[in-house]
């Protein structure tokens, strides 16, 4: 290659042509780099490194500068092609203090190349090493050098606005390494100017040689054969004199350059350097200008070694041929007219030539893929078992090996705290003789005494052990780094190439019977390699990519876009849990939707056998909006899958565990989409669902207010009704037509009253101890049908203007479908001779919830015919009295079911409530009958009813009994009512108030017995001290109200009753009554106060 470069030289055209075989030569080996086989990618993961190939593996190539200078050539202009030069420039001049790495990891990252070249590998560094190692005599030297100062001074191009930018080559010789590598250029090239220096002063001496050298050859050229013996590869070659010399000021000059920092200088004025800076040449390397300096190549050197190579080649094939032959060739090789001739005769001179040495074929390492064999199944799967065994069974070796290195090194920490142990030891020592007291001291001798202590000693057998399993150790740590079998790299290969070739046939332009055979192979192996997988090919990595990468790429290829394949898959993940995440990105159900139920069936137990996380996994993969909406199924294959949905959800329960709450969530979202898709389709089963499954305590609650939002119940409150939710529920009655709300409504009614009365356990403790968690949800869509039901009524009956319907008859049909969906949760169930309570006192909050909505929906009922219905008809208000007095407060009903009642009620508009005489009398025996938090309610109403016009409104319409029984019931409530201290709080209370505002009612409709009927009960419930209070105080003013009602503050125009006198004399006794049971009071006082009553008896009567 380096011999046909240099011929390529020579020839005009010759380098372009070779430099562009060799740049998209390069181009191809980057591509086929960046994607690279299973074996290739492995390499790659383990050494973690994604630089730009290159075809120099080391720091340059001396000895074959000639390809060389194209391979470098090739790299430089891929790297300007991607602009990674000129943008690494930018940013080290956009940041002066970044560095070559910074710089070139920053270039890499804004221009996303998948992969770089590393710092040390870059163009100018290439091209600085290759100019140092390059021999100082070779042809070529002076381009290197020219191709290392186009990195190094070579200036960006100038941008428009922009002032002109220096070069950076000092900066990419910052580091320690790289500054050693300057000055190797620095010397270099002092060297390369001393070596032709030294040429041109030997010059003269060679002449001499070369003139003696051509004399011996005149004389000799008379003898015919003389130079058989002369080859022209044994004459030597001189450089010219003058090449010489402009090598030396070449050489200079670039020394001139490298030393000189002004030269980065943007600033610098060229026409100012001295001469040996070659200020020209200069502006051109400055403008980036590449056209080589060829007049710096010693071509006829060039010329001569391609001679040598043509004339060692001849003298090799052809021996006994005269150089003078060789010579006349090659002078007349390019004469045109006699080469046939020439070539003609030559070929009858040469011997016969040698037979070409025999040819041994090399054996692949990896046996090549026979195409039949892709079409044949089984033949195919037999042979990459056997590779394939080959890998699993390495990786069961290494597994082994690492279970072998944890077992010896845990034996090792076992054995170190036995290895050295106390042993006891006894020691007999020598104590010498000396007296403080005395120089010589009278002794027999030293004192022996014997020692005894525990001294650390080695277990010799337990040392013994550790040596042997650190030996062991070592076995294993060698064993474990040498790189696999050859084997090993050859199966992987083998089974890659298979699959390439198994994929191309399969992507055959024209479908036939082979690229069909190819993809049912494509997937047979697939589902082989998965079976394949195992802890221990997991554990060793490279075979876990591997056989990732396989299953990947033959997932891609052949499973997922063929459908017929997607429930085997499924069925592959569900046997072998442990390979879903490997197989699941395969898995699209929805590529069959004729399977898409049937896959889900499959799915449904997941959760219970293999987890939530799988089920999870492979849940996600099935997209139910897009099956509907797409795919159109019929009713019967929704209805099925609605089926799987609920039992799926019934699976994760009333509180779904961590480890289920993902497939919930799913589950969720599919009935969701469901219950939506050509709604009321699937309304009615959803519902039956529901109810069935929150019996069972199977379903979270969740679930309900998921349907719910389908429904747009989200208007529904519990703090009373507001007229401004009006026409957010007719939008949402688009969902629900009337037939489908009014059957909803009675299927509810039925089905919770059945249920009420279905066990003693319902009956005495209500539904709320089994659907306590859904009552919320329950309310509000008990809400949501009642009131849409109200809203569509009233729209229906307005936009008719049909006069023979009544809304009084709208109204009490409306009251009777509330009533019967609420009745099983709010109303006591009559068990003669007990009262069955709704629900006990610890489901009273649960409980409130449902009354309210309860109220919420009968105010709705009042507010949307407040202006249909007249005002002294039957409204909602006065149907919930009824409804209240006659059945929710029966006798023996629980006080705590009493105050949810009372509590939630009272809010409602009362003021608007006309009480016709069979709600007042029910206001009668409500009072008498019930508990006192009934009557406490009672009196909340009583007083907010406007009582002046209703009085007025009989005065007017009704007859004299009817008026008169009104003011009886009237003055008997509000007598009752004055001693109930609860509700005379203070002057400022509303019955205070109406007590006093009573006195001016018409008393003289009430007769004398109605009166006397008041009064006797009056002194049998009231203190009598109250006859001694102020007349403002609220014990008092009763006593006002009954002066008014026996009719001594009359207006003189009203027509007294005939019976006054008798009333008024019953009042004068009720005084007197009092006062005599006023034992505490002085007698005078008494006695005054009689007189006083008199007095004023006999005024109004005489």
């Amino acid at each position: 290659m380096d011999g046909l470069v240099k011929s390529a030289f020579s020839r005009k055209g010759g380098l372009e042509m070779t430099q562009l075989l060799v740049y998209t030569d390069y181009k191809r080996f980057i591509k086929d780099t960046k994607e690279p086989g299973m074996i290739s990618s492995l390499v790659s993961w383990i050494a973690s490194d994604n630089a730009l190939p290159s075809y120099i593996g080391g720091a340059s190539l001396p000895e074959f500068a000639w390809l060389a200078f194209q391979l470098l050539q090739a790299e430089e202009q891929y790297q300007q092609e991607t602009k990674l030069w000129s943008v690494m420039q930018m940013e080290m001049i956009v940041t002066p203090s970044m560095t070559t790495d910074q710089a070139l990891k920053k270039a890499v990252t804004n221009l996303k190349l998948k992969a770089a070249p590393l710092p040390q590998r870059l163009c100018i560094y290439r091209w600085a090493q290759q100019a140092v190692d390059t021999d100082l005599d070779h042809p070529l030297l002076p381009l290197i050098w020219q191709k290392f100062f186009h990195q190094y001074l070579g200036r960006l191009e100038p941008q428009a606005g922009l002032p002109e930018r220096g070069s950076l080559g000092e900066k990419f010789f910052g580091s320690f390494a790289n500054t050693t590598l300057l000055k190797s250029m620095k010397k270099r090239l002092e060297e390369a100017s001393d070596y032709n220096h030294k040429l041109v002063a030997e010059q003269g001496e060679h002449r001499s040689r070369r003139a003696k050298a051509q004399a011996a050859q005149k004389a000799e050229e008379s003898d015919g054969d003389a130079y058989d013996d002369i080859l022209l590869h044994d004459v030597d070659y001189s450089s010219h004199e003058e090449h010489l010399g402009q090598l030396v000021r070449l050489y200079h000059t670039l020394a001139f350059w490298i030393d000189e920092p002004r030269l980065h200088d943007p600033n610098l004025y060229l026409p100012a350097l001295p001469p040996q800076y070659d200020a020209e040449r200069l502006l051109r390397v400055f403008q980036n200008q590449k056209e080589p300096w060829v007049e710096f190549v010693d071509t006829g050197r060039v010329d001569y070694e391609l001679a040598q190579l043509v004339s060692k080649w001849v003298t090799e094939a052809c021996p006994k041929i005269s150089y003078r032959h060789r010579r006349n060739s090659m002078q007349n090789e390019n004469d045109p007219r006699s080469a046939t001739e020439r070539i003609l005769s030559r070929l009858r001179r040469y011997n016969h030539p040698k037979p070409p040495p025999p040819v041994v074929p090399n054996k692949a390492p990896v046996p090549d893929v026979n195409l039949q064999a892709l079409c044949d199944k089984q033949s195919l799967m037999y042979t990459l078992n056997a590779d394939l065994l080959t890998l699993v069974e390495y990786s069961k070796l290494f597994a082994a090996r690492v279970s072998q290195h944890v077992a010896v090194d845990c034996s090792y920490i076992e054995l170190l705290p036995d290895q050295y142990g106390n042993e006891p030891v006894e020691l007999e020592i020598d104590i010498p003789c000396k007296s403080f007291l005395s120089s010589s001291p009278r002794c027999t001798g030293p004192a022996r005494v014997a020692i005894r202590f525990q001294e650390k000693r080695r277990r010799e057998v337990t040392n013994h052990k550790i040596e042997e399993n650190r030996v062991e150790f070592k076995q294993i740590l060698i064993q474990s780094m040498m790189p696999p079998p050859q084997n090993i790299c050859a199966a992987a290969v083998h089974v890659e190439n298979a699959i390439t070739s198994l994929i191309k046939v399969a992507k055959s332009s024209e479908p036939s019977e082979s690229s069909s055979r190819a993809t049912d192979i494509g997937c047979s192996l697939f589902y082989h390699l998965s079976s394949m997988v195992g802890e221990e090919t997991k554990y060793y990595p490279p075979t876990r990519q591997f056989f990732s990468s396989c299953i990947e790429i033959l997932g891609q290829e052949f499973i997922r876009s063929n459908p017929a394949q997607a429930q085997p898959l499924l069925q592959a993940i569900l046997q072998t849990p442990s390979l879903a995440g490997l197989l699941s990105p395969n898995f699209l159900p929805n590529s069959c939707p004729q399977l898409f139920v049937t896959m889900y069936h499959d799915l449904i137990q997941t959760p219970r056998v293999q987890g939530g996380d799988i089920a999870f996994m492979l849940l996600t993969k099935f997209d139910v909006q897009t099956w509907l909406e797409s795919h159109r199924p019929v009713l019967s294959e929704r209805s099925a899958l609605c089926d799987m949905v609920g039992e799926g959800l019934c699976m994760c329960g009333v509180e779904p565990e961590d480890s289920m709450l993902m497939a919930f969530e799913i589950y969720r979202t599919h009935l969701k989409a469901l219950l939506k898709f050509q709604f009321p389709d699937h309304y009615g089963q959803i519902l039956k669902f529901l109810l069935k499954s929150s019996a069972a305590l199977t379903i979270s609650p969740l679930i309900w207010q998921d349907c719910l939002c389908c429904l747009g119940c989200d208007y529904v409150r519990q703090e009373g009704f507001i007229q401004s939710n009006v026409p957010v529920i007719s939008q949402t009655q688009a969902l629900l037509a009337m037939s489908h709300m009014t059957e909803t409504i009675e299927w509810m009614s039925t089905y919770f009253m059945r249920l009420r009365t279905s066990n003693s356990e319902y009956a005495s403790f209500g539904l709320y101890p089994t659907w306590k968690r859904y009552v919320p949800a329950l309310s509000v869509f008990f809400g949501f049908l009642t009131g849409s039901t109200i809203i569509k009524m009233v729209s229906e009956l307005t936009a008719s203007g049909d006069v023979h319907v009544q809304p009084q008859e709208v109204v009490m049909d409306l009251w009777r479908k509330i009533c019967s969906v609420f009745c099983p949760w709010i109303q006591p169930l009559d068990n003669h001779p007990e009262i069955l309570s709704p629900w006990v006192e610890n489901d009273s909050a649960v409980a409130s919830d449902m009354v309210s909505i309860f109220v919420e929906t009968v105010e709705c009922l009042y507010r949307q015919f407040e202006g249909i219905q007249p005002s002294y008809s039957t409204n909602a208000l006065g149907l919930l009295w009824t409804y209240y007095g006659s059945i929710l407060s029966k006798p023996g009903t629980p006080e705590h079911i009493l105050q949810v009642y009372s509590g939630r009620m009272a809010a409602l508009p009362w003021e608007n409530f006309y009480p016709d005489m069979s709600d007042i009398e029910l206001m009668i025996q409500v009072k008498a009958n019930c508990a006192r938090s009934c009557f406490q309610f009672l009196g909340l109403i009583f007083q907010a009813v406007p009582w002046i016009h209703i009085t007025q409104h009989y005065s007017t319409h009704k007859t004299q009994d009817e008026v008169s029984k009104l003011h009886f019931r009237l003055f008997q409530l509000l007598v009752q009512f004055s001693q109930e201290k609860s509700l005379m709080d203070g002057q400022i209370s509303p019955m205070y108030k109406l007590i006093q505002t009573a006195e001016t009612f018409q008393w003289q409709f009430l007769d004398a017995a109605s009166y006397d009927f008041v009064i006797e009960w009056f002194l049998h419930n009231v203190n009598p001290t109250c006859v001694l209070a102020q007349r403002t105080s609220t014990s008092a003013v009763v006593i006002g109200l009954l002066r008014a009602a026996a009719g001594f503050f009359s207006h003189p125009t009203d027509t007294l009753h005939r019976e006054t006198p008798h009333k008024r004399a019953s009042f004068v006794r009720c005084i007197v009554q009092l006062l005599s049971r006023s034992s505490h009071v002085k007698m005078w006082i008494c006695c005054l106060l009689v007189l006083q009553s008199l007095t004023c008896y006999l005024r109004w009567n005489l």
